[in-house]
């Protein structure tokens, strides 16, 4: 077997260059040895060590170049990193709006700032670009903040390549005691400056969750140096040998699981006063839309009305637009309750007013939004949580005394419980959902798919809301006109028009029984089958005849 050359190792049929960093660069390099893959192919690793091993060493020229870091306290009792772009500069010392003094310390490695480089933005922004339309509007403002917040963090816009770990314990660091909308909280603040005012208010603010550390801004950062490790070949003066934060993770106590709403929940809910008019508004809608669908809420949202139609005789949602991935893309049958409730009306409604959209309210504010956004230089994003979600977990579940990890996203957990306790097979119940195990069934438009996700569908009921459904059945019933209905006495006509009546639970809308009901009953048992007056008997002869005059 041939030997590897110097600088090369083999692992499991795999070449790498290798180069042992010297103990005394450690601290800066932020690693033990340098390591970058060149392939299974031997030859063509063995042509690509040389660049490989000049890297390294470029690197260790570089590193041992440049001064030692001045010591430093740690990141737990510093104020503020300075963003100067030099190190010699004077610090500037901002003044917090409330009148308190903030502390700004020198950048912690100055020689970094020196030389930007290759920065995070730059390869986000090609990032981006190669990913095109695949990523939702959300997910591209939330890398934007993490490359922000660690720019902020370090006091500097890092090159990629002089990124090491020391960089990524003050980002980390930092983001455990980031308060929970601190740009907002603290506007025009850093990172850095918002933690020192937030720890100097007499009650600071909360600070963000472990799981927001590592679902977002840490994960965001990882995918990024993980994609420029796997695209190197398209970005140019890329020399990172590996991802700095892989595996980096932080402690904390695990988030509260968001609960279903429970039977008790939507009892109360089906008696609120927004199912109490003739006529739903906006939020009403969304919230039965949101229970008989699962839908997400940006899904809701953006409802089109010449995307509600029929396919093989089935009235369905197409869910399409901007949605979370390509599964959530799907048709979902429009459950019977929805159309007993009036939603065809609606349509019309709508239609004829020369709106595009099933709730145009809601889509226009969050368009709205999204325009203030672009204006203001931030992320486009589409918030349409912020509008009917939140006047629903603000205002409708405080006034229902329903507390506990619930929200309007709880509609869809609700709707996923719902169809497993009726035995709704789990991809179907995924299908109708739009997550991942999906069939693919949901997302076409042949007869057998559409018919087997509206037979599933058909298993979902709620019996919170009988009683509306019967109210709502009852006010859209019309009775025969008199007109129509043979002349006979009056009387007549009351029993038999209740008999002519849609059927009705009365368990649903009285559970007890009452006088009233008691005499409607007699009234339908004492009905007569015949619409033809009755012949009235011949009055019994007087006792007293008046005597004759």
């Amino acid at each position: 077997m041939a030997k590897n050359a110097r600088g090369m190792l083999e692992r499991s049929g795999s070449y790498y260059a290798r180069k042992v960093v010297p103990t005394g660069l450690r601290g800066l390099v932020g690693k033990a040895e340098m390591r970058v893959p060149l392939g299974r192919n031997r030859k063509e690793a063995l042509l690509a060590l040389p660049e490989a091993l000049a890297a390294f060493e470029s690197d260790l020229a570089r590193a041992k170049a440049h001064v030692t870091p001045k010591p430093c306290r740690p990141f737990s009792t510093l104020k503020v990193w300075s963003v100067s772009a030099a190190a010699d500069e004077a610090p500037e010392r901002p003044d917090d709006a409330n009148g308190m003094e903030v502390e700004v310390l020198p950048p912690f490695w100055s020689w970094s700032a020196k030389r930007p480089g290759l920065t995070l933005a730059a390869v986000l922004d090609l990032y981006l670009a190669r990913a095109k339309n695949t990523i939702a509007p959300a997910t591209i403002e939330e890398k934007h903040n993490a490359v922000r917040m660690f720019n902020e963090a370090c006091g500097a816009e890092l090159s990629i390549n002089d990124i090491a770990l020391h960089h990524i314990r003050i980002y980390v660091e930092a983001l455990l005691e980031t308060p929970v909308k601190y740009r907002s909280n603290f506007s025009g603040k850093t990172l850095p400056e918002a933690i020192a005012m937030n720890k100097r208010r007499a009650r600071p603010l909360k600070t963000i969750t472990a799981k927001t550390i590592n679902d977002k801004y840490i994960m965001h950062l990882s995918s990024l140096f993980s994609w420029a490790l796997k695209n190197r070949w398209a970005i140019a003066d890329l020399r990172l040998s590996a991802n700095p934060i892989a595996g980096v993770r932080v402690d904390g106590k695990k988030g509260t699981r968001r609960l279903p709403f429970d039977r008790f929940d939507l009892d109360k809910l089906a008696r609120h006063d927004l199912f109490a008019a003739a006529e739903f508004e906006e939020l009403a809608w969304a919230i039965l839309v949101a229970l008989y669908t699962g839908a997400r809420a940006g899904e809701i949202a953006q409802l089109r009305l010449d995307r509600i139609r029929r396919e093989h005789g089935v009235l369905v949602f197409e869910i399409d637009g901007e949605v979370k991935n390509e599964s959530s893309k799907r048709l979902v049958p429009v459950h019977d309750d929805l159309i007993a409730l009036g939603l065809e009306d609606r349509i019309e409604t709508l239609l004829a007013d020369g709106r595009s959209h099933l709730f145009p309210e809601w889509f226009a504010r969050a368009m709205t939004a999204r325009r203030r956004a672009v204006d203001k230089g931030r992320a486009e994003r589409k918030t349409y949580a912020d509008f009917l979600p939140s006047r629903f977990n603000d205002s409708v579940l405080r006034e229902l005394a329903i507390d506990g990890p619930k929200r309007f996203h709880s509609f869809r957990h609700t709707f996923k419980t719902e169809l497993q306790k009726a035995g709704v097979a789990p991809q179907d119940n995924d299908a109708l959902t739009g997550h991942a195990g999906g069939s693919a069934g949901s997302r076409y438009v042949h007869a057998e798919p559409v018919k087997r996700m509206k037979a599933a569908l058909d298993a979902l009921h709620y019996p919170s809301f009988d009683a509306l459904l019967a109210r709502r059945a009852a006010s859209r019933w019309q009775p025969e006109p008199l007109s129509a209905v043979a002349e006979g006495p009056l009387n007549y006509f009351f029993p038999c028009d209740i008999r002519l009546a849609p059927p009705v639970r009365r368990e649903a809308i009285d559970p007890l029984p009452s006088f009233e009901s008691a005499i409607a009953d007699e009234l339908l048992v004492s009905c007569p089958t015949s619409r033809e007056p009755a012949v009235e008997a011949a009055a019994p002869p007087c006792p007293h005849p008046p005597s004759p005059s």
